[in-house]
């Protein structure tokens, strides 16, 4: 049935019941077809900061990402109720650093949660707002996914412009902490500003990006996207070319699906995390076709558990396809007259998601490394338009979740993403004047 009742009972650890609902009714959405999509983009507005009536956090911590020789006096100007952490282990190269001090992070929260505190905690992750280190406002989505999972984790990132002094540094701290709902801050030229999402205004048509004779890249193209994708590429594109790659060798399935799409598409065995078969890869292409028009990176890993589980090995392995496959792939085309870079990140990075913290930090780096990518454009540094899209679940996209999962989310008005719909989004996202879209699929009014 679309509609199941429930009768439940909400005990306390001693086992002593604290609410009772009698018939709970949850209905399902009963035609997904009727579902909508919606496409938001972040947007910076100005806000004061609104003072949360008894708040008052049991712990407090601010991660030093960027001021780590003005860390002593901001530590001394916060007061010694504050504790202050050096984050990042001093790697030069961008995918290091930020995966260093994700598993910092990781690290500080799995220790909160050890102490299993009876109040909340405020973690504080101080980013610069502009240059390499506005990278680590990634860290938002690992944040949200600790506040989803243990409701007592409150995490904001701040960001603060480098010149800033110390002490200035320190008071944004202390001004931002007392409005906990606040998730990301940014203290721009003089302002207070919270980031915030603004539907899309979405053209009436929008055109498709893939042309006649265009060569394509897909990363982590063995999964349920890149075939999509690919698919979509030969069938609006006349003699298109597309290169589909992965880490491990193709199933009898995949190799009979990459048949079926005919001799403009192959796979090639390749892991973006490695720098050097990324290069070789790029140049192979060039040599054989000229150049290469656009890439879909969409390369990904997913090994969900609670943060309170999750090993530093298991999420070096979900951080490498994304963090360090993306700065690979830029690296290895940077001096390319590419047409667009398209990072197929998730939802989990703008919003969270429970189970998928270290996922949800690789997801908010390709959306950073989106606005990155595209300032060095404007510098003469790079060619093309780089998009970060946000994508849910996906009906036909390849990942599994649990069934529990998938009521909940219909319980909200959520709906995994209709292929026709998905493929219109993307387009419609390139349309768009921004550098990250969130999309979300289900009934629009609940959403």
């Amino acid at each position: 049935s679309a509609v199941e009742k429930l009768d439940i009972d909400v005990a306390d650890e001693s086992g002593v019941v604290c609410v009772r609902l009698r018939g709970f009714t949850a209905r399902l959405l009963e035609n997904e077809q009727e579902a909508g999509t919606l496409l938001l983009k972040p947007v910076w507005r100005v806000r004061h900061a609104a003072k949360r009536e008894g708040w008052s956090p049991e712990q407090h911590r601010v991660l030093l990402c960027g001021w780590e020789d003005a860390g002593p006096v901001i530590e001394a100007a916060l007061g010694p109720s504050v504790r202050c952490i050096v984050a990042g282990n001093g790697a030069a190269d961008l995918a290091g650093h930020y995966e260093a001090v994700v598993l910092q992070v990781l690290g500080e929260l799995r220790s909160v949660l050890e102490e299993k505190p009876q109040g909340p905690v405020l973690l504080q992750a101080l980013v610069p707002c502009s240059g390499d280190g506005s990278l680590l406002a990634g860290l938002s989505g690992l944040l949200r996914t600790a506040h989803l999972e243990n409701p007592n984790l409150v995490g904001q990132v701040i960001h603060v412009e480098e010149g800033d002094s110390p002490t200035s540094v320190a008071a944004k701290l202390q001004e931002s902490a007392t409005a906990p709902q606040d998730g990301q801050v940014r203290y721009w030229r003089g302002v207070r500003e919270v980031l915030e999402w603004d539907e899309v205004e979405v053209p009436s048509v929008a055109a498709s990006p893939w042309r006649d004779g265009g060569v394509y890249l897909i990363t982590g193209g063995a999964g349920g996207l890149g075939l999509l994708f690919a698919a979509e590429i030969v069938r609006c594109a006349k003699g298109a070319r597309v290169v589909l790659t992965g880490r491990s060798a193709l199933s009898a399935e995949k190799q009979l699906a990459l048949a079926a799409l005919g001799e403009g598409v192959e796979y090639r065995q390749v892991n973006v995390s490695d720098g050097a078969a990324v290069a070789a890869l790029v140049a192979d292409m060039t040599a054989r076709f000229g150049s290469i028009q656009g890439i879909l990176h969409g390369a990904g890993v997913i090994e969900d558990t609670f943060m309170v589980k999750k090993t530093a090995v298991s999420a070096q392995r979900v951080l490498s396809p994304k963090v360090a496959g993306v700065v690979n792939v830029d690296a290895a085309t940077q001096d390319m007259a590419l047409e667009f870079m398209i990072f197929f990140a998730s939802a989990s990075g703008a919003l969270g998601n429970v189970g998928q913290g270290d996922y949800a930090a690789a997801n908010g780096f390709l959306d950073g490394y989106a606005r990155y990518r595209n300032e060095l454009a404007s510098a003469g540094l790079r060619r093309g338009r780089t998009l970060s899209i946000d994508w849910p679940l996906w009906r036909d996209g390849g990942m599994r979740v649990d069934a529990s999962v998938l009521h909940m989310q219909h319980s909200q008005g959520v709906t995994p993403l209709e292929t026709r719909r998905g493929i219109q989004a993307l387009n419609e996202a390139l349309a768009a004047d921004a550098d990250q879209v969130l999309v979300l699929s289900g009934d629009l009014k609940r959403l």
